[in-house]
């Protein structure tokens, strides 16, 4: 059984798996290890890259998926397989180092840690596109937690296997396992990491992206999911169309006196839609995750597994 288990999403990364597979090997080649890789319904040759360095490197394991079911999905079934005392997650992208890894480790394993997320201290991407929309979601995780953290989108992170054996039967909750953590009344810390440009390929992240793991974020982790969508969604729809109705009343009023006063009505009538859509968003998100938990909808569908531990996936996939 080794102590550590990495687990990698991958999905279309051919061009920087060669990379990540050396430089990745060098980083544990101190620790007794695993190194999970959960294709993601790829189109590319990186199964074949994978295979190819399988043979010459037993602790590499391979996990496929019949077609792509998300990030987060794929995090899950490499923590259903792992069977490492110390799981760690990391990207595919090479914009997270593998050199990092065994300080993440040493901090669980010497300092006693119950988890370690990273923090990226020279984010370059694009402000409104990428880092203005990971803060929003930083912040709506962040209410979650006993203790606010400063990056959340990072995909570098080491925590103690015992919490995936806590939500094993609670695959939806395993998307979500570091807001979990994060939330729970334990030591975790954070560790400053340089982040490096993408060479190759592009991100499969964006603003839709993100706002649907917000919202799924906010049905499972809140008490009171509901209102919790309710408030945030009607608060940020209010505000703004209580500005635009202030400014049109002023407007109106300084060009045709009191009878201009009707031009309230509309963006009331607004109001009064967006409201109700968000109630039947509300709804709806909530029923989805009812009925995936009534008739356990799989979050995902593996294809087939390779490497050592191929057996112990499959059992896996088949209680799931």
């Amino acid at each position: 059984m080794p102590k550590i288990s990495v687990v990698v999403p991958v999905f279309n990364e051919e061009g920087n798996l060669p990379r990540l597979l050396d430089e990745a090997e060098q980083a544990l080649a101190a620790l007794d290890y695993e190194l999970i890789f959960v294709d993601d319904g790829s189109a590319d040759r990186g199964e074949q890259i994978i295979r190819e360095r399988m043979r010459a490197n037993p602790r590499l394991r391979l996990i496929q998926f019949s077609y792509n079911f998300g990030q987060q999905a794929a995090f899950a079934a490499g923590y259903q397989a792992a069977e490492g005392e110390i799981i760690v997650t990391l990207d595919a992208d090479l914009q997270n180092d593998p050199k990092y890894i065994p300080q993440f480790v040493e901090k669980i394993e010497k300092e006693g840690d119950a988890a370690v997320f990273g923090w990226r201290v020279n984010r370059e991407n694009d402000f409104f596109l990428r880092q203005l929309p990971s803060r929003l979601f930083n912040l709506i995780r962040n209410s979650f937690l006993q203790r606010p953290l400063h990056d959340y989108g990072c995909a570098l992170t080491a925590f103690r296997r015992g919490f995936v054996d806590e939500l094993r039967d609670s695959p939806e909750y395993l998307k979500h396992i570091t807001t979990y953590i994060a939330s729970r009344r334990v030591k975790y810390s954070e560790i400053r990491i340089v982040e490096r440009p993408r060479l190759t390929g592009r991100s499969h992240y964006n603003f839709l992206r993100l706002l649907q793991l917000a919202m799924d974020l906010m049905i499972l982790m809140s008490n009171k999911p509901v209102a919790t969508m309710l408030l945030v969604g009607a608060g940020a729809v209010s505000s703004l169309l209580f500005a635009i109705s202030l400014l049109a009343a002023v407007a109106g009023l300084l060009d045709r006196g009191p009878e201009a006063l009707w031009l309230l009505t509309v963006p009331f009538l607004f109001l009064m839609m967006a409201l109700f859509s968000a109630v039947l968003m509300l709804i709806n998100e909530r029923v989805s995750s009812l009925i995936r938990n009534v008739y356990r909808r799989p979050p995902y569908i593996i294809k087939g597994t390779s490497g050592p531990g191929a057996e112990n996936a499959k059992d896996v996939e088949r209680r799931r």
